[in-house]
């Protein structure tokens, strides 16, 4: 499962302090966008 980190815990997570980084990343802060055409890209991939 892929983990969604703040760019200040960057260098914790490269260092391997990971004990209270692995957790829920808050639904507040994520967004969403559709995704841009690509001229010549497989339908499948947009």
């Amino acid at each position: 499962m892929p983990l969604i980190l703040h760019e200040e815990d960057e260098k914790r997570w490269l260092t391997g302090d990971l004990d209270d980084l692995v957790a829920p990343f808050p639904a507040q802060l994520m967004t969403v966008s559709a995704p841009e055409y690509v001229k010549g890209a497989p339908t499948s991939l947009l």
